[in-house]
């Protein structure tokens, strides 16, 4: 059965899946921000499993080709080799990967028929996301940090999720995108939104776009915008993609281990 750890920076998600992709069981407790802590309560709850034939993990941060996690944005762990760790308990493979990759991986799977190359976006309190082509999640793309694109602003140079993520947005308007309901204030978070895509969109042109997160949950309060935008902006002979909300947010990492799984054991 494939393993699949979802490690957030405040909780930690733990599932197991059977061969029809079904989650058999779960485990949920708090990341310890200390990563020898963790490790421990990681490893005390894995040993709860049975039949374990392959365990992927997603973290919110860097993750070296070896599973290496080099760094994180949320939580004080460098250089911690979470993948040999794991290798210690079950003999069985590990694969260490990043959190909104993994999302990715999911969300584009899901999507009929599985486009050339899609673009998945989490625009939470940073904005990470992942590229996929062919439905997979490739090597050379695996570390690709859309969030952190630079952008020139008022002579000084930002990165994208500087001024476009939900907690950008919390800076800017003093509450969080569920609370905003003026369309003014949304026209402002739209453009902001934008500014990215316009970098993005003529060096990947993905086939869809989708969004997830805090700021992806309220799609619907900023598609038109964004889709106008877009539109009216982007150079004529770019394809426009197709723009589309997360269909399991909340999930997403999990099954996104769980395709990662089953396409490395299928290489």
């Amino acid at each position: 059965m494939v393993t699949a750890i979802d490690i957030g920076a405040t909780k930690t998600l733990i599932a197991q899946f059977d061969a029809s992709m079904n989650p058999t069981h779960e485990i949920r407790f708090e990341t310890n921000q200390d990563s020898l802590i963790f490790l421990n309560e990681l490893k005390s709850h894995l040993l709860k499993f049975s039949h374990v034939s392959v365990i992927v993990a997603g973290v919110p941060g860097i993750v070296s080709h070896d599973g290496v996690i080099l760094k994180c944005g949320n939580l004080p762990w460098k250089n911690f080799n979470l993948a040999a760790e794991l290798s210690n308990i079950y003999d069985c493979p590990v694969f260490i990967e990043n959190d909104a990759s993994l999302a990715a991986l999911s969300e584009v799977n899901l999507l009929k028929p599985i486009p050339v190359t899609g673009l998945y976006l989490t625009i939470s309190t940073g904005i990470g996301g992942g590229i996929i082509v062919g439905g997979r999640l490739l090597d050379g793309l695996k570390q690709s940090e859309p969030g952190h694109i630079l952008i020139k602003r008022d002579g000084l140079w930002s990165e994208w999720e500087d001024f476009a993520s939900g907690s950008a947005i919390k800076k800017q308007f003093g509450k969080l995108a569920r609370d905003i309901e003026s369309d003014e204030d949304w026209q402002l978070i739209t453009e902001n939104i934008a500014e990215g895509l316009y970098a993005l969109i003529p060096v990947l042109q993905p086939n869809v776009i989708i969004f997830g997160g805090g700021v992806g949950k309220y799609f619907d309060r900023f598609e038109h915008m964004l889709t106008e935008k877009l539109s009216k902006n982007l150079p004529e002979y770019i394809s426009r993609p197709k723009l589309t909300e997360a269909k399991h947010p909340d999930e997403a990492v999990l099954y996104g281990c769980y395709y990662y799984a089953q396409h490395q054991i299928q290489v």
